[in-house]
């Protein structure tokens, strides 16, 4: 069989979660998959989360949700510098292991619109 035409590098049940137009409070965790939901832990394949403000924002691995873009296992982070007029962007381009038991979580430390998407498989 030849893996040429194939979906064979693809996610298999691969599953989608969005964040449209969620309101951040300052660190205040959102959360975009429960604890409970990660039984014998998750692959995130790709993601791309935006927030419309100059800010540290971060995607966080933890069982309970976290207080601070710093607390726990930091997936990706990244922080904004420009002014009035600056954004915040995470972009996940290669698979990550989220362990069991673990949720994710997208927080930052300003008040900010967020707004993207994160493709993962629960396994």
């Amino acid at each position: 069989m030849s893996l040429e035409n194939s979906n064979a590098n693809q996610p298999i049940n691969a599953q989608s979660v969005s964040a449209p137009y969620t309101v951040l409070a300052a660190n205040v965790a959102v959360e975009l998959l429960a604890p409970a939901s990660n039984v014998n832990g998750v692959v995130i394949h790709a993601g791309t989360l935006i927030l419309s403000t100059q800010a540290f924002m971060s995607l966080i691995a933890r069982a309970t949700p976290p207080t601070f873009v710093t607390n726990s296992r930091v997936i990706e982070s990244n922080i904004s510098t420009g002014g009035a007029s600056a954004t915040c962007n995470i972009q996940i381009k290669r698979p990550i292991i989220v362990p069991a038991g673990m949720g994710i979580y997208l927080i930052a430390d300003a008040i900010g619109t967020a707004f993207g998407n994160l493709q993962y498989t629960v396994l």
